[in-house]
């Protein structure tokens, strides 16, 4: 039972970073970065534990923990936290309470994809988000915004709403695992795989050596295939009459055979067409 709740864990990172890693750990230094990263996201959430109040200690005890750095000397532990660190800092993004931990220029806090960060840039300057807001810390002061922030980062901020119990800043985790995608669950499975390189096309069964390798003729059809497939877009999109799925491999193969008798005399290096191409 534990080895079966074992498998489904590791399948849970592995749809999450599924290029990373698997249950065949394709790349194992990354697959171990993603656990790394847990550690640290559980260090940040739980810092009042005996093993963040330790770690902040003895290797962090003036900078910010996601500010830190490992230097010469330090051991296998913390170096190896900055390791997953920086993996997690990728999807983190600060959630505004009094905004004393929050940096207005540094920091990713504004309700902007994919950045989160301020237009304005003052990398010299350490200016806090708590600056931004009135004296009882629970509205954005419009005077304060206008001063120091670009009219694109104003509107940005004030989308964002302000406890007004005045509660510490927190580092939640942006990215969901739900998609709000009115279609069917195959079609999302679909995009998904895509996004993470994993549709069995030839390239990628060729890295995977499921095929031995991909020839010079094959390829050349591919780029006849696919200037064929946008010429036939392009006419369609001015009006124009298209031409039919068969219609256009044929149109293809013979601009590909022209080419080549034409000029395999003065290049033998062209590898012709070896065989006709069957489609499905």
């Amino acid at each position: 039972m534990g080895r079966e709740r074992s498998v489904r864990l590791v399948g849970t990172i592995s749809v999450f970073l599924n290029h990373v890693g698997g249950l065949d750990f394709r790349d194992l230094s990354l697959f171990n970065q993603v656990l790394l990263a847990k550690q640290v996201l559980r260090l940040l959430h739980c810092s009042n534990s005996l093993a963040a109040q330790l770690l902040k200690a003895k290797y962090c005890k003036q900078d910010d923990f996601l500010l830190a750095k490992a230097k010469l000397g330090y051991c296998y532990i913390w170096r190896s936290l900055v390791c997953g660190r920086s993996l997690l800092s990728k999807g983190l993004r600060w959630k505004v309470g009094d905004g004393n931990s929050i940096r207005i220029f540094q920091d990713r806090w504004i309700s902007r994809p994919s950045t989160f960060k301020t237009i304005t840039s003052d990398h010299a300057s350490d200016l806090r988000v708590a600056a931004l807001l009135n004296r009882n810390g629970r509205s954005w002061d419009l005077n304060k915004l206008d001063f120091h922030l670009l009219p694109i980062d104003r509107e940005a901020t004030l989308s964002i709403h302000v406890s007004g119990k005045g509660g510490q800043d927190c580092l939640p985790w942006h990215f969901e695992k739900k998609w709000f995608i009115l279609c069917e669950e195959w079609v999302r499975i679909f995009v998904w795989r895509v996004c993470v390189n994993a549709i069995p096309y030839l390239a990628n069964m060729w890295k995977r050596k499921v095929v031995p390798h991909r020839r010079k003729a094959d390829l050349a059809l591919f780029c006849l295939l696919t200037w064929a497939l946008w010429e036939n877009r392009n006419a369609l999109f001015r009006g124009k009459k298209g031409k039919l799925p068969e219609q256009l491999v044929d149109w293809a193969m013979d601009i590909l055979a022209e080419f080549q008798n034409t000029f395999c005399v003065l290049s033998p290096s062209l590898v012709l067409l070896a065989a006709p191409f069957a489609a499905d």
